[in-house]
């Protein structure tokens, strides 16, 4: 239906990058839901539920953290709102078994491109994205080992 090509569209991102995910969102661990650090504006609708539909209240932008088969951190962002939202969110690497590292190469992957980051210093990320509206963001931090 062309009342829903815009949804259609949304859903074939969202295939496209989990299909550039598998380590993490389909042979990885699903290790927490983050909380964003700042405002995200929230979406209501009615959601289909067991007893019948009843309405809803999310964040426009949900994110999870999942730790890939090598050891790396993904943190997966999805944006449902039409407009794009900053997402910040902190992650202790070392609280959920990941690294050690000092230092931590990060790659932000979307569904058409995968892109270098300026690298993270420690074991606490403290990071930023602007997630595109009605799209979806990977944002891989990966340890660097020392030569």
């Amino acid at each position: 239906e062309p009342e829903h090509r815009e949804k259609l569209e949304f859903l074939g991102r969202l295939a496209r990058l989990r299909a550039n995910a598998l380590d993490y969102l389909v042979y990885g661990e699903l290790l927490a839901l983050l909380e964003p650090t700042n405002d995200v504006p929230s979406l209501s609708g009615t959601w289909n539920k067991p007893g019948g539909d009843g309405p809803v209240t999310l964040k426009a932008v949900q994110g999870a953290l999942w730790k890939g088969t090598d050891g790396s951190a993904g943190v997966f962002l999805a944006n449902a709102d039409t407009q794009p939202h900053p997402f910040s969110f902190e992650v202790d690497a070392q609280s959920y078994g990941l690294g050690p590292s000092d230092n931590w190469s990060v790659k932000r992957i979307t569904s058409s491109e995968m892109t270098s980051a300026p690298p993270q210093e420690g074991n606490r990320f403290d990071y930023t994205i602007e997630v595109p509206g009605r799209d979806a963001v990977l944002v891989v931090f990966r340890p660097e080992t020392k030569p």
